[in-house]
């Protein structure tokens, strides 16, 4: 399976048409049909992009090898987008935290 079949696969799970998915993912819809016809390459900086957009592996979606959803790497970049929580978001009430 090459990259522009792994990227088909992907907007097709997200039951996207190609223009709609171009959006998604910020390429022209004739950009996203030349990758998925694998007429024209993907850089690897574009899929990571891709990838992290969709909640896929990068080396599944550049490479084709492992697991097409990694949780350590899902788990990750979760962390790495969350808010951050600083104590004073909190009120302390007898032994809980309860948030403000």
């Amino acid at each position: 399976m090459s990259v522009g079949s792994r990227l088909r696969a992907i907007r097709e799970n997200l039951k996207m048409n190609q223009s709609e998915f171009g959006q998604f993912i910020d390429v022209a819809q004739t950009t996203l049909s030349a990758y998925e016809n694998d007429s024209r390459k993907i850089n690897y900086e574009k899929c990571k992009k891709i990838a992290a957009k969709c909640n896929v592996s990068i080396e599944w979606l550049y490479e084709g090898i492992g697991d097409k959803y990694s949780t350590t790497e899902t788990i990750l970049r979760d962390l790495e987008n969350a808010p951050m929580v600083k104590e004073s978001d909190f009120v302390f009430y007898t032994s809980s935290f309860i948030p403000v």
